[in-house]
């Protein structure tokens, strides 16, 4: 709430400087006339001295407009406000008019630049596009189709949990095995770390391990970058993994559930050097080629780059005007891939959804199965979170994930055949509550 409140204000002020100045520099006689109005002055024309002086502060007011917008990542547009469409159908999908309401109005209401909208039902399944990738006085706006590609954040954490059950499954690995014996091959001394740290601890976040690595240098940066909307996981390396978790000698409230993006990530490492890959070889070779995910990927050339949409903190449409703060892509090492890295588009994530839901992978199903109650209504599998008390007499499987500049949502019912897949460009606003009412709509 405080970084909104603050990224509010920045954009405030940009915009106050950024018209102010081009009222001195366009118009200073007005501008002249009306300030000695105010002053109750008496209005003469204004010399040329008094011209000059108000064209260059209004020169100076631009130039810090400017400094502000895009040393702050700031994005100005102007277009009319977008409507939901369907950007894919299977040629069967039906109830299009209902879901237009519900997209239309959260993302109305709650000033999403853009997202993508993956509905599987009884009648078929269809994307629905609203917004735009980006907003550019400069470069146009770019619509949102199902290309497109965003961060879907800990999302990801479903497709590490996905690969290590294709690991249990085949024999290579086990949950109870100890973390630090696939480990040790990243270190030259023996790593400290009590043996009882297990994949299964690992994977539903009952290692005890922090949220992230902390030390001065991942501190500093994650809350320095916290506040320029930089990538606070450029400096988490392997070695940076490796160093803190092998230096670690007492991990407390170990076997409690304790969300860690750090766990995830040595999962992460773990299942990629059990498959003798990386991360995103493992993912691609493992999950996106069997379901014919051709543009999920968790490192991005300059050409895949180009597809991604532009992740914003925080975003203002006033009428046709629109003004937001953007956030610099999070590109993960290795290291921290599996908690996070993952870049996908809504037509692939719908290829991901209709696989989990028919089980087009052989090992999905087992990490489907839930390896820990957290409290009576929700439970935890392989990645996968499992809630009972969403959708009536349905137990609902699902994950949601964010980054500095995206959210995202998946979900399905157990037994139903029935999902949703959400991808946006604004990460301070949930889509979580979307797509559980569209689950309880799809589900009636």
């Amino acid at each position: 709430m405080l970084q909104f409140l603050i990224d509010t204000f920045i954009i405030i002020w940009a915009v106050i400087l950024l018209i102010g100045g081009i009222n001195n520099i366009w118009r200073p006689r007005k501008i002249i006339k009306e300030r000695a109005l105010k002053k109750k002055k008496d209005i003469v024309e204004p010399t040329s001295k008094k011209i000059i002086f108000t064209r260059f502060d209004g020169a100076v007011q631009l130039f810090l407009a400017l400094v502000i917008i895009f040393s702050g990542r700031f994005s100005i547009g102007w277009g009319s406000s977008p409507e939901v469409s369907i950007v894919v159908s299977d040629g069967e999908f039906s109830n299009e008019v209902e879901y237009f309401e519900i997209i239309d109005s959260y993302a109305k209401e709650h000033d999403i630049p853009g997202l993508i909208v993956g509905i599987i039902d009884d009648d078929g399944s269809a994307l629905f596009g609203y917004g735009y990738e980006g907003y550019s006085l400069l470069k146009g706006n770019k619509p949102i189709d199902e290309d497109t590609l965003f961060e879907i954040g800990s999302i990801t954490k479903t497709f590490t949990g996905v690969m290590l059950a294709q690991g249990v499954q085949s024999g290579r690995l086990e949950l109870e095995t100890s973390a630090s014996r696939f480990l040790e091959s990243y270190s030259e001394r023996e790593i400290l770390l009590d043996e009882d740290v297990t994949l299964k601890m690992l994977a539903t976040h009952t290692s005890g391990l922090p949220r992230i690595p902390f030390n001065l240098r991942t501190f500093i940066s994650t809350y320095s970058l916290g506040i320029t909307r930089g990538n606070p996981y450029k400096s988490i390396t392997e070695e940076v993994m490796i160093d803190y978790f092998k230096n670690l000698q007492d991990i407390k409230s170990k076997e409690q559930y304790r969300y860690s993006n750090y766990g995830f990530g040595l999962l992460g490492l773990i299942v990629s050097e059990s498959n003798n890959m990386t991360y995103e070889e493992a993912m691609i070779d493992l999950i996106a080629k069997e379901l014919s995910m051709n543009s999920t990927i968790v490192h991005a050339d300059e050409t895949k780059k180009s597809k991604l949409a532009k992740g914003h903190n925080s975003f203002i449409r006033i009428g046709s005007f629109n003004i937001g703060r953007q956030s610099q892509y999070w590109d993960m090492h290795d290291a921290m891939a599996g908690c996070g890295g993952i870049r996908s588009s809504g037509n692939d994530m719908m290829k991901y959804l209709e696989g989990m839901i028919n089980q087009r992978l052989q090992f999905s199903e087992l990490s489907k199965q839930p390896i820990l109650s957290i409290n009576e209504n929700l439970d935890i599998a392989m990645g996968w979170m499992i809630q009972d008390n969403i959708v009536e007499n349905q137990k609902v499987i699902w994950h949601n994930g964010q980054t500095g500049g995206f959210n995202s949502y998946i979900g399905f019912t157990e037994n139903q055949n029935k999902g949703v897949v959400i991808l946006s460009n604004l990460a301070t606003k949930d889509v979580l509550p979307l797509g559980e009412e569209i689950l309880i709509k799809i589900a009636q």
